[in-house]
Parts: structure tokens; C-alpha cells; sequence
């Protein structure tokens, strides 16, 4: 009986035939690629918006046998323009039975010369650091992050792989259905919990740490017929979502586990059991990088558009006294907001359209300009202020975010 008290975790082999199985009777990965399928599209548009590069990369972790990697290759080809040249895809995958499957798979599929991919026997931890690390426009985490031991350090060095302007996405379960019979059961089956990791877990770790984020969720659901009905299929899926061997676990705990699956389950008319079990997607915007130069960027190209938005302006109308009601004439100067000001370049490109004639005071004769910056560089905010023209003055400076900026109520 001793033996029976706790059941063994997985082996590589159990864990890739039962991981087929609950795959199978769920449908996280079918609406996890409708998903993807429909962002790719929209991810290549903003690579184009923000980068020259002729080639997209993307490092997607534990990648399995390539279900969720082939189907987001395909969105990405069906989207793809003359733009691009290459498309790297670098697959990582330590498990050797889902490697291989993925490997299989691709030999059964004939993609085009676009497509450089390739599938790697390695660990996330164990990938190149430094300046031998390579760097990627997307990194993908499908439903992954079970398996790390400190998941923080992971989102920090995902997001250290990820180019200027990329994308860490990661598609994780929510802690809805399963999680709630792990949460009651799986310490006194298997002797511990560490495989017990959700969206609000991942949500902690990122509040506080990671400054902006998108979040949603998918709806989706497991079908548990086979496992009420005690079959050998069922029970093998309850194994792999309570993450061990529960054909090795005495029968009175297996029945709990079981009981557990009935009172969660919806039983449907014509007699089919589901548990619901909604996914979450993240996604979190790799942070721009401000170059720290000595002396401000060159006014270029970048700002031709200030400049035409400058042209176009009724400056007259808008300083002309009728503008202001009555109090505010002698209320103080005009204020202005340059939201994301980098080191003041564009904004000097938009002040010399200004028609300003006197050195103190602006079209009014008597109301001197204020511009408050906000960015949050500092060595942006530092440098600005050399690109601040008379009868322009520098305001308040907020080295934030506009969303976490405490703003005077008047500034414009």
C-alpha cells in the first residue's frame, strides 16, 4: 500500500501520449490558434511601422510537436508581403518525443523558400546570454510556464531576447477548471504543487514589474466524458492534468480525484460531460531603447512629419486673445504637453513652423509659452531642455509613462 501513497510523476513517453490525449479532448489549442492566426497579420504591420529589417524572427518555447508553431507559420506566410525576405523560426523543445513529432511533421509539410526553420533540443534557461545571445522580434510561451522554477527571471529574459519594439506573448490557463481540483487535491496525490501555476500567478509577477501589458481571455473547455466514465483514455487524461501517474495511485484517492472532475463538469443532454477551462493570452511590448549620446540626434528625415503639421496649423487662431475666456488672460502662460519627447528633436523641428516674433512673449503680446515633457527616459528629459526655444519655456518634467503621469488638470 506505501507505494501506492503518492503517485510518480510522468515519464517523457507517458507525459507526450497523455498530453495527446487531453489535447485532443480540449479546446485550448484549436481556439489558442484561431487567435494567433488572427494577430499575425497585425504583428508583421507593426514590425513594418517601426523597423527596416527584411527578415522576422521568432523563438517560440516548448514548443511541442509543433500543433500551435505550424498553424502561426501558416498565418505568417498568408500574410506575408514583398517586404520580407526571410522568416526565421527557431523552435526550442527538451522533451525528445515531442521534438521528434514536430521534426515528423515538418517532413510531411512543404513550406517555401520564406521559411528558415529549425527545432532545437534545448532548455529556455540554457540559451546564449551576453553578446553571443541572439534576439527575436516575437517570443511565444504556450501554456509553458508550469515548468520554470523562477517564472520572474524567465519574463525578464524573455523580454531581453526580444528586439526593440517587439512581443513576448504568452499563452497560459487561466484559474478556471482544472486549477481549482488541482488547488484541492494534487499536494496529497503527488506530494507537492509545483506544477500548479496560472494567469493570476503570472498576472503578480508582472504588476509591478513589467510596465504595460495587454491581457485577454479565450473561452475554451475539456471534454471529461471518458474520465466519468472511468475509462482508460479518462483516466490517463486526469493524469496528465493533475501531473502524474494516477494509474500507479490507490483506488480510493483515484475515486476522490474522480468525484472531483464530476462536481466540476456541466453533463450535457445527450449525455457528454465538460469542464469549462478559459485560456489567457499577455502580451508585453519589449521597451524602446533611448540612445545616451553627448550631444542631441541630428534633425532628419524622422520629423518631416512635425514639420508638416506645423505648416498646416492656424497658428493665429489659436494664440489670438478671443481664444482665452477672461480670467484666463492674465492667468499665466499657455501651457503645452509633449508626450513622449525623446530628446526634444521632433519638437524643434515643430517649434521652427511657429511664427513667433517676439523673444518674451508670444502672438498675444503678453502670454509666454509653457511645455511640459513627459517621457520616461531620463536622459531624454535632461536633454530636451536645449531644445526649448524662446518664448518657449521649459515646464513640468515627468520622467514616466503618460498612463502613470500625475498631470495638472490644466495642461493642454
Amino acid at each position: 500500500m506505501k507505494d501506492k501513497q503518492l503517485a510518480p510523476p510522468l515519464d517523457d513517453d507517458c507525459y507526450a501520449e497523455f498530453y495527446e490525449l487531453r489535447k485532443a479532448a480540449s479546446t485550448m489549442t484549436t481556439v489558442a490558434i484561431d487567435w494567433l492566426r488572427k494577430q499575425a497579420g497585425a504583428v508583421l504591420q507593426r514590425k513594418r511601422s517601426i523597423s527596416e529589417d527584411q527578415t522576422f524572427s521568432v523563438l517560440s518555447v516548448g514548443s511541442g510537436e509543433g500543433d500551435i508553431d505550424i498553424e502561426f507559420i501558416r498565418a505568417f506566410l498568408d500574410a506575408w508581403s514583398p517586404r520580407w525576405d526571410t522568416l526565421q523560426y527557431v523552435a526550442i523543445e527538451p522533451n525528445a518525443a515531442h521534438r521528434e513529432g514536430f521534426l515528423q511533421r515538418l517532413d510531411d509539410i512543404s513550406f517555401d523558400h520564406r521559411l528558415n526553420i529549425s527545432v532545437i533540443d534545448q532548455r529556455f534557461e540554457e540559451l546564449d546570454r551576453g553578446e553571443h545571445q541572439k534576439q527575436y522580434d516575437l517570443v511565444l510561451f504556450v501554456h509553458v510556464f508550469y515548468y520554470f522554477e523562477d517564472p520572474k527571471e524567465v519574463i525578464q529574459r524573455a523580454l531581453t531576447l526580444t528586439k526593440e519594439g517587439g512581443q513576448v506573448v504568452i499563452v497560459h490557463q487561466t484559474p478556471t477548471g482544472i486549477p481549482e481540483i488541482q488547488q484541492k487535491y494534487m499536494h496529497d496525490i503527488k506530494g507537492d504543487e509545483n506544477e500548479m501555476f496560472t494567469t493570476a500567478d503570472i498576472r503578480n509577477l508582472l504588476d509591478g514589474s513589467v510596465e504595460r501589458y495587454q491581457y485577454h481571455e479565450i473561452d475554451a473547455h475539456l471534454d471529461v466524458t471518458e474520465c466519468l466514465r472511468g475509462t482508460e483514455a479518462g483516466l490517463k487524461i486526469m493524469s496528465f492534468c493533475m501531473e502524474c501517474d494516477l494509474r500507479k495511485l490507490h483506488e480510493a484517492k483515484v475515486a476522490q480525484i474522480s468525484r472531483a472532475f464530476w462536481n466540476q463538469a456541466e453533463i450535457k443532454p445527450d449525455g457528454n460531460a465538460f469542464i469549462r477551462e478559459p485560456i489567457g493570452v499577455f502580451i508585453l511590448e519589449s521597451p524602446p531603447i533611448i540612445p545616451d549620446q553627448t550631444n542631441p540626434l541630428a534633425d532628419d528625415d524622422p520629423v518631416e512629419d512635425y514639420r508638416q503639421l506645423a505648416r498646416q496649423c492656424d497658428w493665429a487662431g489659436l494664440f489670438k486673445p478671443k481664444s482665452f475666456s477672461p480670467h484666463q488672460r492674465d492667468s499665466g502662460p499657455l501651457k503645452l504637453l509633449d508626450v513622449a519627447c525623446d530628446t526634444g528633436r521632433w519638437l524643434k523641428a515643430f517649434l521652427r513652423n511657429v511664427p513667433i516674433q517676439s523673444p518674451t512673449h508670444d502672438l498675444n503680446g503678453n502670454r509666454k509659452i509653457a511645455i511640459d515633457v513627459l517621457d520616461p527616459s531620463q536622459t531624454a528629459i535632461s536633454k530636451i531642455r536645449d531644445n526649448i526655444l524662446a518664448p518657449m519655456q521649459l515646464g513640468q518634467q515627468y520622467i514616466t509613462t503618460l498612463q502613470k503621469a500625475e498631470l495638472e488638470k490644466r495642461s493642454v
